[in-house]
């Protein structure tokens, strides 16, 4: 029996020579680190030298001190692998390495803020590892089957991992604010939760097995190297809100077949260039019993380089609030499949010249909608347009003309404030109302050259507040 004299004088040895774990890959090579599932044998675990004492394999004072404390349970001052086959967990934050770890055979889980070095491949029966904000750089658990819990968030000098490749999801927060550089998920994966990538700024290249069908809520946000993404062919995804929010470098992107996207998804993207719509989507029928596919609010919200929108002729796109705000660079849109065009959808992209409707009418155009769209210069809405939003067109300084058709009943404050109208055309029989509680429609003090109504409705445009925004009120011929 070891007195706890011998303990000590162990201890203070093992401080002079600490060692590394064997057998641990580097992380380099020409990709990077990241993750990867390698197949290879196991080799066997060396015997001990001293059945009755696994503490003494450990070469980290900390973890052998840990070892003694814990787990002699006969108080004999040795740890037999009879003990050790009982422990069940090791919670350490006084080591750094590991090295002894794997005599530990029916260890379930596993938790250090230290540790710098370990070995898990032996410990085959772990279910959960929590390194969180430790300085480890490099783990293996391609032999872990039964995992289930992985966390190395905010593990900042963390590169690289090898996977099990039965691994059925990669979870919470898993590798978020880590340093990693690939990932290549295991064929299992089905499911990548929330933020399990948030913060890898280091993050360049990503790819998904043909099963994945969720990545949830920001779980690549902020990967500003992340440069592209590759979804899954045939498989019906759900991407959760902001998934891809602010991926800096990411230049275009394909999406998945799903029914819609949520918000923020590419929010921030502002080096996103084009858009490739699905091939196809699930069966979401309207009232009509058209196909629809919704796009949530701010989904492209600031993509400064988007240039052009076309949309799909297949189905039906649903955009919702500033789903296209900020995108400054944004020239065109074509075939605009909407039935109206919801709140600041496109407020502030000061490029945009046109836009096409796919469906020839818009029944709404919401506040903001248009809000500093500086270089549309015209725009034309047929039968359907029954309201015009406050703000709508404000500051669209390029905006000469514009024509209502007869469904219009009602333009909001400050629709076509600073605005540079020389001619309106409106088919309404009746004024249609002009809110002016919080600011005019149009600029009253500088008055539109012309407008023109059907020649039956002159003298009532006259008659109304219509005529205090226009110098002349003519009959359209």
């Amino acid at each position: 029996m070891k007195t706890m004299m011998q303990i000590t004088v162990v201890l203070a040895a093992i401080a002079v020579t600490v060692s590394c774990s064997k057998n641990l890959p580097d992380g380099n090579g020409p990709s990077g680190g990241g993750t990867e599932i390698i197949d290879e044998p196991l080799e066997e675990l060396p015997p001990l030298e001293d059945v009755d004492d696994v503490c003494e394999k450990m070469t980290d004072i900390g973890f052998m001190s840990y070892c003694y404390l814990n787990f002699d349970a006969n108080m004999d001052g040795r740890v037999s692998m009879t003990e050790a086959n009982a422990v069940k967990a090791i919670e350490c934050d006084d080591a750094e390495n590991f090295s002894g770890i794997e005599y530990f055979s029916n260890l379930e889980t596993f938790k250090s803020s230290s540790v710098q070095t370990i070995d898990l491949r032996y410990n085959k029966k772990l279910l959960s590892v929590d390194c969180k904000g430790a300085p480890i750089a490099v783990i293996d658990l391609r032999y872990n089957t039964g995992l289930q819990e992985m966390s190395f968030e905010d593990c900042t000098n963390f590169v690289k991992v090898l996977l099990p490749s039965s691994l059925d999801y990669i979870g919470r927060s898993t590798f978020r604010n880590t340093a990693i550089v690939r990932f290549v998920c295991p064929d299992s994966v089905k499911t990548i939760e929330d933020s399990a990538f948030n913060g890898c700024k280091s993050l360049e290249f990503v790819t998904f097995p043909d099963c994945l069908s969720v990545i949830d809520s920001s779980a690549f946000a902020g990967c500003s190297s992340l440069k592209s993404v590759t979804f899954p062919d045939d498989i019906v995804m759900y991407l959760g809100e902001g998934a891809f929010r602010d991926c800096i470098s990411l230049g275009a992107v394909t999406l998945p077949k799903s029914y819609g996207l949520d918000a923020e998804m590419f929010a921030g993207c502002n080096s996103l260039k084009s858009i490739t719509w699905p091939k196809e989507v699930p069966n979401n029928y309207n009232s009509d019993n058209s196909i629809f596919y919704v796009v949530g609010e701010d989904a492209f919200k600031g993509c400064k380089s988007l240039e052009s929108v076309t949309f799909p002729d297949d189905y039906q796109i649903i955009i919702t609030s500033g789903t296209f705000a900020g995108c400054s660079s944004l020239k065109s849109v074509i075939s605009f499949p909407h039935l109206g065009v919801p709140e600041a959808a496109f407020d502030g992209c000061v490029s945009l010249e046109s836009i096409t409707c796919k469906y020839g009418y818009v029944s709404f155009v919401e506040d903001y909608a248009f809000s500093g769209c500086s270089s549309l210069k015209t725009i034309t809405f047929s039968d359907g347009l029954t309201e015009v939003g406050d703000y709508a067109f404000y500051g669209c300084s390029s905006l000469k003309t514009i024509m209502f058709s007869d469904d219009l009943t009602e333009i909001g404050t400050c629709a076509f404030y600073n605005c540079s109208l020389t001619k309106v055309v409106c088919y309404a029989l009746d004024p249609p109302y002009l809110r002016n509680e919080n600011g005019d429609p149009f600029d009253r003090y500088c008055k539109i050259p012309e407008l023109y109504v059907p020649s039956s409705s002159v003298d009532a445009y006259n008659q109304s507040s219509w005529s205090l925004y226009f110098e002349q009120i003519l009959p359209i011929e």
